[in-house]
């Protein structure tokens, strides 16, 4: 944490010496900054490693989704036929063809603005419900099967 720290000081402090805070874009600051100083490699580095950076944050959640869709829909908190496994690649296919072509819809109506909001209160909203569900488990009394063993709390909503 303090080594990203002192990296975001020392951007802010090189980004107000290469030009007056006036003069500083506010959606593309470092790339302009290199524009306004007459460096366009620069400029176009930077703009090719904040694309670069966004889309490996984008995949790795492509990458995330569909596991724990497939993992839910094993519980059978969603419909059975999204924890279908393809036998070759080992990845739940119809999790992926679902929830990917919905992100894609999603992203073609919506601006970045809007999209961003969105994800703001989607992360609240779910910690709120992890905070909800961690204080409703603590207080609840241990369930026990009639072998001795604990029951799972397998939750049968859609099969």
């Amino acid at each position: 944490m303090t080594v990203v720290t002192f990296a975001y000081i020392a951007m802010s402090a090189s980004l107000t010496l290469m030009v007056p805070y006036y003069q500083v874009h506010p959606t593309a600051a470092f790339s302009d900054a290199f524009a306004l100083r007459g460096s366009s490699l620069a400029k176009f580095a930077v703009s090719v490693g904040a694309l670069c950076g966004m889309m490996t944050s984008l995949v790795g959640g492509m990458f995330a989704l569909p596991r724990c869709v497939f993992a839910m829909a094993e519980d059978g908190l969603l419909f059975d036929s999204l924890s279908h496994v393809n036998g070759k690649t080992q990845v739940p296919i119809n999790a992926v063809l679902v929830f990917g072509s919905m992100t894609a819809i999603i992203a073609l109506l919506f601006d970045i603005t809007t999209l961003v909001e969105f994800l703001s209160i989607g992360t609240l909203l779910a910690y709120s419900i992890v905070s909800a569900c961690v204080i409703i488990l603590r207080y609840q009394p241990a369930r026990y099967q009639e072998d001795g063993g604990f029951d799972n709390g397998r939750l049968e909503v859609f099969n």
